[in-house]
């Protein structure tokens, strides 16, 4: 039996490390020190919207006074029984985020230029913005239903207090976010 032990203790040893080495190398979210790591933020709460924060995690990155601009080809539309308004809220916009993370199949938010960077604010810079951002979003609601939208944002993100960078607005410039959003309004 000792010997059992012996030979059983360094594949256990084995284990703890793999398992404790799968812990390290997952992927948490950015700090919100740039406008590049809080749009990382930002997806990262997309991509990862099964976990028990993700609605923590996006609520992070938006300004207290949030809001995104609707499409205005979109606005009046029918969304199910929602009308895509001109804005959402901060509220409203989480309210949607929050009904979709629970209700989604899979979430895939690609912002390509992220890869890249958004470039650097500089020093005493208050606000910063980003023009003709592209962003493919997938909703999957099940293996064979879902929804994709492509098209190009405009954002701006403030500094707030604590050097943190967050989103003031979001310009949705092709109903990216509009039309998938309001079926979960």
């Amino acid at each position: 039996m000792v010997k059992l032990w012996k030979g059983l203790m360094p594949l256990a040893l084995v284990g703890v490390f793999l398992f404790a080495c799968g812990e390290e190398t997952s992927t948490s979210p950015p700090p919100l020190s740039s406008p590049t790591e809080t749009l990382r933020q930002f997806v990262y709460a997309f991509k990862h919207y099964t976990q028990h924060d993700a609605i923590k995690l996006l609520a992070d990155t938006l300004t207290e006074n949030f809001v995104l601009y609707l499409n205005p080809e979109d606005v009046g539309e029918e969304a199910d029984d929602y009308t895509i308004p001109v804005v959402m809220t901060r509220e409203e916009f989480l309210y949607a985020c929050l009904n979709l993370f629970n209700k989604a199949h899979s979430i895939d938010l690609e912002i390509p230029r992220l890869d890249e960077g958004l470039g650097d604010p500089g020093e005493d810079v208050g606000e910063y913005s980003v023009s003709n951002l592209e962003v493919n979003f997938i909703v999957m609601l099940s293996d064979a239903e879902g929804y994709q939208t492509m098209g190009v944002i405009d954002i701006t993100f403030r500094l707030e207090e604590g050097s943190q960078w967050r989103i003031l607005e979001i310009y949705d410039k092709d109903g990216v976010f509009g039309w998938v959003l309001g079926f979960f309004a």
